[in-house]
């Protein structure tokens, strides 16, 4: 989902910034497309969502690579059958909360709606 919302956004002519901890895995994505060229519009950190300073650098880079942030999408998850309530209740719950709270700080550089 993550990978086929990027490749979206790219095609819609955004800027995007890559974050996950999989570093591997994303710089693949980050560094080709098929049919575009996107390497002045793709960015990639690794970012453990669930460390506020690593989110707080995610929207950092973004705002100092690409001037604003306009939409900020989470697709952080936990790929296993099943998990302690604890780890899904942090995953569904506390994680998406920190990068929006996050993000919400770099709102005043979104545009404004049409």
């Amino acid at each position: 989902m993550g990978r086929a919302t990027t490749m979206r956004f790219l095609q819609e002519g955004a800027s995007v910034v890559i974050a996950d901890y999989n570093e591997d895995t994303a710089h693949r994505r980050s560094r080709s497309h098929p049919t575009m060229d996107i390497r002045d519009r793709v960015r990639f950190i690794r970012t453990d969502v669930a460390k506020e300073p690593q989110v707080a650098a995610m929207i950092d880079l973004a705002m100092s690579d690409f001037g604003r942030v306009d939409i900020v999408f989470n697709n952080a998850g936990v790929a296993a059958r099943s998990v302690p309530f604890g780890m899904w209740k942090w995953t569904n719950g506390i994680t998406p909360s920190m990068c929006s709270r996050r993000a919400s700080s770099s709102a005043s550089s979104m545009r404004p709606a049409r």
